[in-house]
């Protein structure tokens, strides 16, 4: 039901260029709002995305000095390692070499106490022989001063 201030529409009425002007007007208003939040979502999103691009970097780059570091000091400790291994090879051929030279040096005087230890005992076993010579002609001597001295 129409109130008195408001006319009756009707269906057949056509519309008057006024409303027709205000219905473009807000259609044109709407829709500039619309692309205002949108456009104004999307920049908002755009500012994101390029600030987690810039922090995505900034980690990246974080990332890649670290690991550069990191592989220097595994370079750093590669050479560390070569340097100590090639002492320690160093230390442990000249100890062998060492050990080498006191073992033949051992052998040479183990050779010649073996050969005086065998001198020793072709002395002792002329000695002996010569004592036992000694003996016999002592014993010997002994038997004619007996038999010289019964003869007497």
């Amino acid at each position: 039901m129409p109130t008195s201030h408001e006319a009756p529409i009707t269906a057949a009425t056509p519309p008057t260029r006024r409303s027709r002007w205000q219905f473009a007007l807000s259609t044109l208003l709407a829709g500039m709002l619309v692309s205002a939040i949108f456009f104004g979502y999307s920049g908002l999103w755009w500012r994101r995305v390029l600030e987690e691009r810039e922090r995505s970097a900034a980690i990246i780059q974080r990332l890649e000095a670290d690991l550069q570091a990191e592989k220097q000091t595994h370079r750093e400790t590669q050479a560390r390692l070569l340097v100590a291994e090639s002492q320690l090879q160093d230390a442990l051929g000249v100890r062998i070499e060492q050990q080498l030279a006191d073992r033949v040096a051992a052998e040479r005087q183990l050779k010649m106490i073996e050969q005086y230890a065998a001198r020793l005992r072709e002395e002792l076993a002329a000695a002996q022989k010569e004592t036992e010579k000694l003996r016999e002609q002592a014993e010997q001597n002994q038997r004619r001063e007996a038999a010289s001295g019964d003869i007497d």
